[in-house]
């Protein structure tokens, strides 16, 4: 692959990244996360959102933690602890602000 078509490749992901990060937080935004648990007693619920999405949440001593993934409305799981989905791994930007996420 060439220097432009690296860049080229890496301005794409950029973008799709970018879009994909609006849309999760757009989903994100759109749930109603309590920030204490139901239940103390489980540490993982699944809360419905907009236009079909639902948002897995993690909590840990019955308060809210993380988000551990979202679910599309066909039911495919968008695991942001998945490293496939982020160019650059662990060190993506959105996938940080994703897991960092504490709209509650």
């Amino acid at each position: 692959m060439t220097d432009k078509e690296t860049q080229a490749s890496a301005g794409v992901a950029s973008e799709l990244n970018a879009e994909l990060y609006a849309l999760i937080l757009k989903v994100l935004n759109g749930a109603k996360i309590p920030k204490s648990a139901p239940d103390a007693n489980i540490l993982d619920f699944v809360f419905d959102s907009i236009d079909g999405w639902k948002v897995a949440v993690f909590y840990d001593g019955g308060y809210f933690d993380y988000v551990d993934y979202v679910i599309t409305p066909d039911g495919a799981i968008l695991d942001f602890w998945d490293e496939i989905y982020w160019p650059n791994g662990c060190d993506n930007e959105y996938r940080k602000k994703l897991i960092n996420w504490n709209g509650v």
